[in-house]
């Protein structure tokens, strides 16, 4: 005996690859229209800079060099970039070339550099710097003395 229901079974497997076939169109769309990953001129040239930013990273870890950074406010948006850097036997490096590069991560701007200058008295490695707007900033530190190199960041925020 045959249910009324029975009538409809071959609907349903229609229905079923219906669905199945909507789904699988509806994701292939997607898979083409996503992002294809990155592709990079020179990978290989852009590989070997990678490994050498590597090797950079093991000397200075190797090199036991410790950083402080911080900022001192002077005025509003104008601080005082304070750095001070020491030798692994906790002595100050008073003869290297520190550059600062201040950075904006929030929105599109461009960053900006400034040199800092050594401080006999505080033993610190300085330089005012007026910020454009109150926020979140990144500062990237640029020191080399001594034949070696010494990087580091921090993020700041900055108040009126």
């Amino acid at each position: 005996m045959q249910k009324p229901i029975d009538k409809f079974i071959p609907y349903f497997f229609v229905l079923f690859f219906l669905v199945i076939f909507t789904v699988d169109f509806f994701l292939v769309k997607i898979a083409i229209n996503a992002q294809t990953g990155l592709v990079t001129d020179r990978a290989y040239e852009t590989g070997l800079n990678y490994n050498k930013n590597l090797e950079a990273f093991e000397k200075q870890i190797n090199l036991k060099w410790k950083g402080s950074l911080r900022l001192s406010e002077e005025q509003k948006l104008k601080n005082k970039i304070l750095f001070k850097l020491l030798d692994k036997q906790e002595n100050p490096i008073d003869n290297g070339e520190v550059i600062a590069r201040i950075i904006r991560p929030i929105g599109n701007f461009q960053p900006d550099e400034t040199p800092l200058e050594y401080n006999e008295k505080t033993q610190l490695y300085e330089s005012e710097y007026i910020f454009k707007f109150e926020g979140v900033w990144e500062i990237k530190i640029f020191a080399k003395g001594n034949e070696n190199e010494f990087q580091m960041n921090q993020r700041f925020i900055v108040k009126k």
